[in-house]
């Protein structure tokens, strides 16, 4: 359940790797808040660590190896992650929920409109024409 008690978020599924490897009372957990650009990339170089120590230990063909002693160590070490997302799907801002609900981009009338008054320094645009910065941008500023 998520840690705020809202019924709303719904933790993502544990990671691939968690159900593979034996319980160490070293190995911490943690519970990823949103995941926007930052849960996204934390989760990312988790899973490259993770997937580099297991290719270290597959490396090795004797159980005494110094190193894979070492990279089983810090296997143990790499926390658990659960990931609480109160959207359907990762991305957080990035994530356009405008797009979905209209099924288009940013209109192409802004841009023609630009064009042609280019001659002056006014820039004359309608209500609700304009640009996202990105095609897939939701921002949850003021509009």
């Amino acid at each position: 359940a998520p840690m705020n008690g809202s019924s709303s978020a719904t933790p993502t599924p544990p990671s691939p790797w968690s159900d593979e490897e034996k319980p160490n009372s070293r190995r911490p957990t943690v519970a990823l808040i949103g995941c926007g650009p930052s849960g996204m990339s934390f989760l990312h170089a988790l899973a490259t660590r993770h997937e580099h120590q297991n290719r270290l230990i597959a490396k090795t063909t004797a159980d005494a190896d110094a190193a894979a002693v070492a990279a089983e160590e810090e296997l143990c070490t790499l926390p658990t992650v659960t990931c609480y997302e109160r959207s359907t799907r990762p991305g957080g801002i990035w994530v356009s929920r405008v797009e979905e609900e209209e099924g288009g981009a940013a209109s192409p009338s802004y841009c023609e409109s630009l064009q042609k008054s280019s001659s002056t320094d006014e820039h004359e645009v309608e209500e609700g024409n304009l640009p996202r910065m990105y095609d897939s941008l939701w921002s949850n500023t003021p509009k």
